[in-house]
């Protein structure tokens, strides 16, 4: 439900329902594609009888507000390993002759990431802070869940691992490593990701098994799986989607009171602003705007996408922080 959710100069606030919260432009016009994105995802998965469901804030909405929080910026769904699998193998091939999505990490860059992303080839994109130019497509998160052995040697490496996953993805991990994840350190990124994607946390559900996010979601690293044992169909503005029987104990477990509101400042959408920019890089990530890792290159394509006078204005502002000393 937006991580990093701020009140920006581009937020105006609302009062619907009796309900105050903040917006930004073209919001409507951004849930509409996501939610043509979670049509598809459904239809293949009802198809291939996968059993994904929506998760985090999203989960929130749909028993909460009956689809969107209202200021929720973002879809996100959950799908156990094992059918975390079949259903990439299967939008490769939709994606393949589909002109109105891409799965962002597939082929070369299949193991670029730990998650993956079904994204619109709208042209219209996430932009997330008033002084980066990182910018993203519309997109539904695709969360693998992975399923591993209960005892404590199992859920210690698992923690590693999602700890050597951070490394790679944000050059820190939060973790402290042991000779468990030895090996694993010394992989490549590519063979790591290979491994933790591909092969890693496909146990079957039984009561000796405990299941984690593959990126750091829950706030204990591995949790019971009970609530998943029966699914049901909710709406989710205007879709019926699928949530786990045991809901309430999962959305208490994580954030408490999911029913309350959280106060005025935090009912803000995540992204800075949604723009439409000149052309339609199918493997675009977020690459950081200044510095090592954003060569020359990479600024040039953003100047070509923003148009000058854009980049020159996102540009001054960066300049300006890091004179300030804000970096």
């Amino acid at each position: 439900m937006g991580c990093d959710n701020n009140i920006t100069d581009k937020c105006k606030l609302v009062k619907r329902d009796g309900t105050e919260y903040y917006l930004i432009d073209r919001m409507d016009e951004v849930r509409e594609e996501m939610l043509n994105l979670l049509r598809i995802v459904d239809d293949i998965c009802n198809k291939e009888n996968l059993k994904y469901w929506i998760d985090g804030g999203s989960m929130i909405g749909a028993i909460r507000h009956g689809g969107f929080i209202p200021w929720d910026d973002d879809i996100d769904i959950a799908i156990l390993k094992k059918d975390y699998l079949k259903l990439v193998d299967a939008l490769e091939k939709y994606c393949a002759t589909s002109k109105d999505c891409y799965l962002l990490y597939s082929g070369e860059n299949r193991y670029k990431h730990c998650c993956n992303y079904l994204c619109s080839t709208k042209n219209l994109y996430t932009r997330w802070s008033k002084e980066s130019a990182a910018i993203f497509p519309i997109k539904l998160d695709i969360a693998p869940v992975n399923v591993i052995m209960s005892d404590a040697t199992s859920v210690q490496l698992n923690a590693e691992l999602r700890g050597i996953a951070n490394m790679h993805l944000t050059g820190e991990s939060k973790c402290e490593f042991s000779e468990l994840s030895e090996k694993y350190r010394k992989m490549s990124p590519r063979d790591f990701f290979k491994f933790y994607n591909d092969e890693y946390g496909c146990e079957e559900l039984n009561e000796n098994t405990l299941i984690t996010a593959q990126s750091n979601f829950y706030k204990s690293p591995a949790i019971k799986h009970d609530f998943l044992h029966g699914f049901k169909r909710i709406d989710f503005s205007g879709i019926k989607t699928w949530i786990p029987a045991g809901y309430d104990y999962y959305l208490k477990s994580i954030y408490g009171d999911y029913m309350q509101l959280p106060p005025l400042e935090n009912r803000a959408p995540a992204a800075y602003e949604y723009i439409s920019i000149k052309n339609q890089p199918k493997n675009l990530k977020e690459i950081p705007f200044w510095g090592e890792k954003a060569p020359l290159i990479k600024l040039l394509g953003y100047i070509r996408m923003f148009g000058i006078k854009k980049f020159a204005t996102i540009s001054s502002i960066r300049i300006l922080n890091i004179i300030n000393g804000h970096s």
